[in-house]
């Protein structure tokens, strides 16, 4: 797992920063964005687009208000909430230490339980994906598992599999 592309690890909390400093700096007459592997990269496109389209309509009392309006189109109103939680964690605890440059020294073992408190955040998270899931309408659930609850799994397997070797080593 050394390459980004497989996961969304884009806050928009961070996309929202840089935009609003070009766009305050008046570098508003084309923006361009990598984006590299567009399918798990769907929602933080979509929040650059919108507030490349409309820069004075975002600050950061309402960003978490896109998320869920995100969440609402995709996966209906009653899901979104959820799924916004879930949504907007995962990609906080992906900018922590984004999964290609995580390894089983990442973390301490021994400072604070450091790394079991990481391991822990996912795995709670993926309990949250996990029922919420299984409690969604069928309709939504290919949308949910690529937009949340894949990532949130991939993730939580992947900081269990770097803990497991630094016990192992230690």
């Amino acid at each position: 797992p050394r390459n980004s592309k497989w996961l969304n690890v884009t806050q928009i909390q961070r996309v929202w920063e840089q935009m609003n400093l070009a766009y305050e700096r008046k570098v508003d007459k084309i923006w361009i964005v990598n984006v590299g592997d567009l399918k798990p990269m769907e929602y933080p496109i979509t929040f650059w687009m919108d507030m490349a389209w409309s820069p004075r309509c975002f600050n950061p009392d309402n960003l978490y208000n896109h998320t869920v309006s995100f969440c609402e189109e995709q996966l209906g109103e009653e899901n979104a909430e959820e799924a916004a939680r879930i949504l907007n964690t995962y990609s906080k605890f992906n900018a922590r230490v984004t999964p290609e440059m995580l390894n089983d020294a990442t973390y301490s073992l021994i400072n604070y339980n450091e790394f079991k408190n990481v391991l822990d955040d996912y795995k709670n998270l993926e309990v949250s994906a996990d029922k919420q899931f299984e409690s969604i309408k069928a309709e939504y659930r290919d949308a949910y598992d690529q937009l949340i609850r894949f990532p949130v799994k991939a993730c939580a397997n992947l900081y269990e599999m770097y803990f497991a070797v630094a016990m192992n080593k230690s």
